[in-house]
């Protein structure tokens, strides 16, 4: 029995919307694990929330669309990635808009080497540490400094943007 012309129409539009659907997952996947990965270094959140956020976000729009495909752990992995980026997003560009200053006491140094790396300090803040970027330009304050100062903004979901960053000696 020869598959009728109609069949073959159903077929052909089905492959190609799930082609499209699946590019635009790909696309989107990691767009939003490339905006994560740059917001991340500007706001104070810990790495095991971004984690936790990507793997269950992941898991469950996997489970949900993807379930018996055989690249399940890229499905997952891509719709976390949405997940994260959509997250950032939101807290980011829905800020409040007042900033205030944190003082955050220094816990480990990492001055620039030769160009490769950028100077950075290890702050302690109160259930986690977060390693800061600062400017070339204070570079050279890193070995005295014991504190940083940073003016923040409170995002959307409750976490703090950095604004500006200075080194103090006090």
């Amino acid at each position: 029995m020869k598959p009728n012309k109609s069949q073959f129409d159903g077929k052909v539009k089905q492959t190609f919307l799930q082609a499209i659907t699946d590019v635009l997952t790909l696309v989107l996947g990691l767009a939003g694990l490339f905006y994560a990965y740059y917001e991340y270094d500007v706001t104070l959140v810990d790495y095991k929330i971004c984690f936790g956020v990507l793997i269950i976000a992941g898991a469950l729009f996997a489970l949900i669309v993807k379930r018996k495909h055989k690249l399940f752990l890229a499905y997952a992995i891509l719709y976390g990635g949405i997940a994260l980026g959509f997250l950032f997003f939101l807290n980011n560009d829905f800020a409040e808009g007042a900033t205030t200053k944190i003082r955050p006491r220094i816990v480990g140094r990492s001055p620039s080497s030769f160009n490769i790396s950028k100077p950075s300090v290890s702050i302690d803040m109160d259930s986690y540490t977060k390693t800061v970027t600062i400017g070339e330009d204070q570079d050279r304050y890193i070995a005295g400094a014991a504190n940083i100062v940073l003016t923040v903004d409170k995002g959307l979901l409750g976490f703090e943007i950095i604004i500006d960053k200075r080194l103090t000696d006090d």
